[in-house]
């Protein structure tokens, strides 16, 4: 673990703030690589990526505020405190992509190809930002007797359970496969937004099963049965499956 990466004077860096920076650098460039393909100016895609990233800090801090409602209640000062972390990925990706997306219609590109452009490049942000997660000491997994387990500083979370399952581990290969996949599968003849769908149906299915060995605030089991990340998990999932056979059917009918 390694939160604060280095001081400017009496100012801590932080090393999740810093990964997150890269991420958007790394997601953002592999959208522009693609640009070509629709036609599109590569500089438009940096331009939609910067309200992309403004609109992923403010969904990812909203969802994490909005899932522990008491503390934040009592703590009102603190939703603003985004440099001591705390952020969901579902409320990132959400707010990313709709104001991204959002821009992006604004500045003539068709929807879809929008949306396939912002999907090639969210699985390497991803990557990036939980190898972040990793070095900050969040999102971190339950006990672990595997070789490969991590111990985590002691606080109230965490004492008792060390060593740990390095689940931000774990999500950064699973955001590499998700990607490996995203690739092959783009330069192949298909309907535009069907990456993106994909996207969802990856990624809710990686999510839904990590969600076992998670611990913190989406891991908490809500009516006895799954936790609120797998209910979220399946909720994206089930969208991006509904909308890639949406698209299916649309493409057929347009090809005939």
């Amino acid at each position: 673990m390694h939160p604060t990466l280095f001081k400017i004077g009496n100012y801590p860096v932080h090393a999740w703030g810093v990964m997150l920076m890269f991420a958007f650098l790394l997601a953002t460039w592999r959208g522009s690589k693609s640009a070509s393909r629709y036609k599109v100016d590569p500089q438009v895609i940096w331009d939609c990526a910067l309200y992309g990233l403004i609109g992923g800090v403010l969904g990812g801090r909203l969802a994490y505020v909005i899932q522990q409602p008491s503390y934040f209640i009592g703590h009102p000062l603190e939703i603003f405190a985004m440099w001591q972390g705390g952020s969901t990925s579902f409320g990132g990706f959400i707010g990313g992509l709709w104001a991204g997306i959002a821009t992006a219609k604004k500045r003539g590109i068709a929807l879809g190809d929008a949306a396939d452009i912002a999907a090639i490049g969210l699985p390497l942000g991803y990557v990036v930002g939980r190898i972040g997660c990793f070095l900050n000491g969040c999102c971190f997994g339950t006990h672990c007797t595997l070789p490969w387990g991590v111990n985590l500083p002691d606080t109230a979370e965490t004492v008792g359970i060390n060593p740990v399952h390095p689940v931000p581990i774990y999500s950064a290969i699973c955001g590499l496969i998700i990607y490996g996949i995203l690739h092959v599968l783009e330069p192949k003849k298909r309907v535009p937004g069907q990456l993106l769908a994909m996207f969802a149906i990856l990624y809710g299915i990686y999510r839904f099963g990590v969600e076992f060995i998670r611990e913190g605030v989406t891991a908490k089991v809500q009516f006895g049965v799954l936790t609120t990340g797998q209910y979220a998990s399946i909720a994206v999932a089930l969208v991006g499956l509904g909308a890639y056979l949406l698209l299916a059917k649309r493409g057929k009918k347009t090809a005939a």
